[in-house]
């Protein structure tokens, strides 16, 4: 007999191409996963426009230098204050000191990392039970993982939430891995629970689907022993997932002062699921947030036209393909943290991050009962190159969001760059009132200190003044009274252009009177008091004839205005040669002055920083200045 006769031929790339549920060879699959992590690294790498990223920075650099703290020591009306030990303390360190090491770059990068080790688990959860993936399992998992981080990529920024999303993905691993006898990863979950709840406080994202698994195996067990045909499960896989819940639970205290994080995670669910007043009963800052925030907002009908609401409806068609072999946890599962998104949009990647491997798995079973060929036509292959191109069909649901861009760095346009560059220089050491979102940038830069940061810290006896700030004038007065602030960091109004009409130009500024306008960029505007201490220099930087708020500057430029708005809007240009909205206003201005070169020559510098509206808007002044010169050239011959 010939050697190796009756052996079955060895694993090749035509075996397992040709029958796609045989399991991938090592290399295969190494190499496979080693694609899709490259993938997800690219395709996350984006620029973080978050502004509590600096707050991480300008935290994590302040424990370094010093060490752990108690007291206030970033915003200035609780400065010196009691405020325990942050609960993202050692989050914020890890990412400064990312920072240290790879700079403004690294933040970008930070992100794209986590996305690849996101992907890898993901994948890595969405193996069939009890054996390795198969091309046909690896092809049921792109769409549900697609998805996924398509979802984390509105969160790819360098915060410690990302690090705790990373942390869900391990647990769901571990706790599947626990269900089919291989408990020891979900053992070390206590462990990891001290670490998660030092890195930031959402360890009870993390217990929560221990709980499902712990009441469903209880469960379970408790219905077997009434129909005794069949197997029990055993009771000791039901007392050790109540062990490591326990715990679990216990370990969110292991963090500096011994105090559990998971108080301040219920108050955050109340304040989020819209009972702000109970959650404010103990921590106001937390309905300040809740209030403020847009993200702590729900996601509502609009989630449904994303990659989220593309995640349920998959979810749901794999759970009634795999009917017949469908576990109560994982619908459970699925089912409490789909909830997540339409109370809080920030939430939706955790909704993501468990559904997506528990789709996979779903879809990997359905797909593998179908069959391999009929009528020679190859059924299985078919369904699995469907289900990438799925996969790859689902990518623009990325990029619904216009502030999400790729490239390394962060996105200055989002913060007020030129107002903390002018402070800076003025070696400012006055009070200053900032917008809510822009405090952490300002910690970072070192001016100020701000009044106030994302974590929606200022005094409750300040509201409401200091939630809407100068733009209502009778809410602002008495905080203005009480701190008399020598400078004001603002974002740009936001009114409807009905409201807009109705208001008219004065209402989209603090009160003139007072305030004088001596810097702006597109991540904020910078106002000095005119009677304060920094008084000569907003007298001698004052914008007087051109203010980027007033949503009518255009429509109100006159020929004898049109010579000063135009002078204005060079010098902001000058002083701010990122900014996109400086010069294209002065583009607009030079056009209606008759300055077609001027005008193009503005819309050119700005075109390659732009995108999305302010993008769309200077390509068509740049049009019109074309169309303009070309007039007047004919005209002169």
């Amino acid at each position: 007999m010939r050697e190796g006769a009756g052996r079955p031929a060895p694993s090749s790339f035509l075996t397992w191409s040709s029958t796609p549920t045989l399991p991938l060879p090592r290399r295969a699959r190494a190499a496979a996963l080693s694609l899709l992590a490259a993938a997800a690294f690219a395709g996350t790498l984006v620029r973080p426009d978050d502004p509590d990223m600096f707050h991480h920075l300008a935290l994590g650099r302040e424990i370094v230098r010093t060490g752990l703290f108690t007291d206030e020591r970033l915003v200035f009306p609780s400065m010196g204050g009691p405020t325990g030990v942050p609960p993202y303390w050692l989050g914020s360190v890890v990412i400064y000191l990312w920072h240290a090491l790879l700079g403004a770059a690294g933040l970008s990068l930070f992100a794209a990392v986590v996305g690849a080790l996101l992907c890898l688990l993901l994948v890595a959860d969405s193996a069939p039970r009890g054996a390795r993936h198969s091309a046909l399992t690896l092809a049921a998992a792109a769409l549900p993982s697609a998805l996924a981080l398509e979802v984390f990529r509105y969160r790819a920024v360098p915060r410690p939430e990302v690090l705790a999303v990373v942390l869900l993905a391990w647990t769901m691993w571990a706790i599947r891995r626990f269900e089919d006898g291989r408990r020891a990863a979900l053992l070390l979950f206590p462990a990891v629970a001290i670490l998660w709840t030092n890195l930031h406080p959402s360890t009870a994202v993390g217990l929560a689907p221990i709980a499902i698994l712990a009441l469903t195996s209880a469960a379970e067990a408790v219905l077997a022993r009434v129909r005794p045909a069949e197997r029990p499960p055993p009771w000791r896989g039901v007392l050790g997932a109540a062990a490591v819940l326990v715990a679990g639970v216990l370990a969110t205290a292991v963090r500096p002062g011994f105090t559990s994080t998971l108080g301040f995670a219920v108050r955050f669910a109340l304040a989020t699921a819209g009972f702000r007043d109970l959650a404010a009963a103990e921590d106001p800052a937390l309905r300040n947030v809740a209030l403020t925030v847009l993200e702590m907002q729900g996601g509502g009908a609009a989630l449904w036209t994303g990659p989220v609401g593309a995640l349920v409806f998959l979810s749901a068609i794999a759970f009634v393909a795999n009917w017949r072999a469908l576990r109560a946890r994982e619908v459970l599962t699925v089912a409490a943290f789909a909830a997540l998104p339409f109370a809080a949009v920030r939430f939706a990647v955790f909704f993501a991050v468990v559904a997506a491997p528990i789709a996979a798995r779903n879809l990997g079973a359905a797909l593998s009962r179908l069959p391999a060929v009929r009528r020679r036509v190859p059924v299985q292959a078919l369904a699995s190159a469907a289900a990438v191109a799925f996969a790859i069909a689902s990518l623009p649901y990325g990029a619904l969001a216009p502030h999400v861009r790729l490239g390394l760095g962060p996105a200055w346009e989002a913060f007020p760059v030129r107002a903390a560059d002018y402070l800076e220089a003025a070696a400012f050491e006055g009070r200053l009132f900032n917008t809510f979102h822009m405090g952490g940038y300002l910690e970072w830069r070192r001016v100020g200190p701000p009044y106030q940061d994302g974590r929606g810290t200022a005094p409750p006896e300040d509201a409401p003044g200091s939630t809407t700030g100068p733009l209502d004038r009778a809410a602002f007065a008495p905080l203005d009274a009480r701190y008399r602030f020598d400078a004001l960091v603002l974002a740009y109004p936001s009114v409807p252009p009905e409201l807009a009409r109705a208001l008219g130009p004065t209402a989209f500024g603090p009160d003139p009177a007072r305030w004088s306008l001596v810097a702006f960029d597109d991540g904020g505007l910078l106002y000095l008091r005119r009677d304060g201490r920094y008084a000569g220099l907003a007298a001698r930087d004052e914008y007087r004839a051109a203010s980027p708020a007033d949503p009518f500057l255009l429509a109100s430029a006159t020929p004898r205005t049109l010579p000063p708005m135009l002078a204005e809007l060079r010098r902001a240009a000058g002083e701010a040669p990122r900014c996109v909205l400086c010069r294209y206003l002065e583009a607009e201005l030079a056009l209606a002055s008759g300055r077609a070169e001027e005008a193009a020559g503005a819309a050119a510098a700005a075109l390659p920083l732009a995108y999305g509206p302010a993008r769309a808007a200077l390509e068509s002044v740049a049009a019109r200045a074309a169309v303009a010169r070309t007039w007047r050239r004919d005209a002169a011959r």
